[in-house]
């Protein structure tokens, strides 16, 4: 009866259907939303940055005694620069080719209706925040999280790296490399919006970054 009352004010909540008859799978997914799956991402973003920037500060502090100690080392900037060109093409790369697989097997799964989006409006649009999510839409929001962890860890290892390398070399591109990392880790904070444009461009077929 509750689950009726729901549906009446939001046409876009769980109402069991796709689940195959699996408890396990309702109750792994049960009361997920958008404003609780947004919540969970951004805690676990900034933690991320958080650690990263810890690093960054730990390491400069302790490198701002070795200034003009030693000449710079070219092979240790010129290792910087390159793990960070590599992760952050990684960071795009790898999560954008989760994301697509968590794609592919919602559309499979998922009883996607006869869209509005060609005439440029979704169902997500104006999807409650606050109502539970149908199972796979709550499935892919989940993948896409933890595609969203890997992009950011691996932003993390080149901050680290360069926060490292900052005390072995005392140079400042280190710094910056790092700090650069830690802003790429900040700017995939996920919001409801972002969700919403997501589950939108999932059903839509179109690219999905």
């Amino acid at each position: 009866m509750a689950a009726t009352r729901h549906s009446a004010r939001n046409p876009y909540v769980v109402t069991g259907s796709g689940d195959g008859g699996d408890p396990s799978r309702r109750s792994g997914n049960q009361g997920a939303t958008l404003a609780g799956l947004t919540r969970i991402g951004q805690v676990i973003t900034l933690a991320i940055a958080q650690g990263g920037v810890l690093i960054l500060a730990i390491l400069w502090f302790l490198s701002s005694g070795k200034q003009d100690e030693e000449g710079l080392n070219v092979v240790l900037l010129a290792i910087g620069a390159g793990v960070f060109v590599v992760n952050a093409a990684a960071a795009i790369i790898i999560p954008r080719t989760m994301r697509a697989a968590g794609i592919r097997q919602y559309r499979s799964q998922a009883d996607v209706p006869p869209s509005a989006v060609s005439v440029g409006v979704s169902r997500w649009d104006e999807a409650d925040a606050q109502a539970v999510l149908p199972l796979e839409a709550a499935v892919l929001l989940q993948r896409d999280q933890t595609a969203r962890i890997v992009g950011q860890a691996i932003l993390e290892g080149a901050a680290m790296v360069n926060s490292v390398f900052l005390v072995l070399n005392s140079h400042p591109i280190h710094a910056v490399l790092a700090v650069v990392a830690v802003a790429g880790i900040v700017a995939t904070i996920p919001t409801v919006d972002r969700l919403r444009r997501f589950l939108a461009e999932a059903e839509a077929g179109g690219s999905v970054g």
